[in-house]
């Protein structure tokens, strides 16, 4: 009898203790400043480099040096991403196509406020977002990324003394805003992103996961069977 208890017990144990991992690696996330690892996390990914020639007619402004978009025309040049400045500027956006330096085109919101970037129409992604989510930094002060995951909970990361900075989770990031801590908008300070990047990872089931529940409904399943064979025995 004791034996018996010990297998039940066994197996029972095995396929929580396989939940639980699960139930944690299902929460995991990563941060990275190195964009060569980033990427190499992703399976396929997107990077927008913000040289589209759609992005040098700014329906705000469209200049020689400078473009201004709101956030349906910034949205639907690649169509990846859809922005939305969080300033005062303009209650349509004011989205900011410009060259910091050495004639590379990049991305500011005012140049001295805060925006989001939604990931829940994308082609590498679903609508609870995508597996990763990066961009470069130009210049920026303290700001932070505040992202929404795919379950809807948040998390802040602060962007400081970063030139990368990358996320990838397998709940989905849902959002980035960059601004301050919780979401919230500002226009103090300034910070300017080049080549946005987004990308998918299909995730399967962890082998090691897979093995122990499999191993745990063994133990159940022969268990169960010996039992019978017993019961079969006294009976005859």
């Amino acid at each position: 009898m004791t034996q018996k208890l010990s297998f039940s017990s066994l197996g029972v144990s095995l396929i929580a203790l396989g939940i639980a991992i699960g139930g944690q690696q299902a929460q995991a996330s990563t941060l990275f400043n190195n964009r060569t690892a980033f990427q190499n996390d992703l399976n396929t990914f997107i990077i927008d480099d913000y040289e589209n020639p759609n992005y040098f007619k700014g329906d705000i402004v469209d200049s020689t040096n400078i473009d201004i978009h709101t956030n349906a025309s910034m949205s639907s040049v690649v169509g990846q991403t859809k922005y939305k400045t969080t300033t005062p500027f303009g209650s349509n956006g004011y989205n900011i196509i410009f060259s910091p330096q050495l004639g590379n085109h990049a991305y500011c919101a005012g140049c001295n406020g805060s925006f989001l970037l939604d990931f829940t129409q994308t082609t590498v992604g679903n609508a609870l977002g995508v597996f990763g989510a990066g961009f470069d930094i130009i210049f920026g002060t303290q700001y932070f990324a505040h992202v929404t995951f795919g379950d809807n909970s948040t998390e802040d990361f602060s962007l400081a003394g970063q030139t990368f900075w990358g996320i990838t989770s397998e709940k989905s990031i849902k959002g980035v805003h960059v601004g301050l801590i919780g979401g919230d908008s500002t226009t103090s300070g300034s910070i300017v992103i080049d080549n946005l990047t987004i990308g998918g990872k299909s995730i399967p089931e962890p082998a090691s996961v897979m093995g122990i529940l499999a191993l745990g409904a063994f133990g159940a399943t022969s268990l169960s069977k010996r039992k019978q064979q017993q019961n079969t025995i006294v009976k005859a």
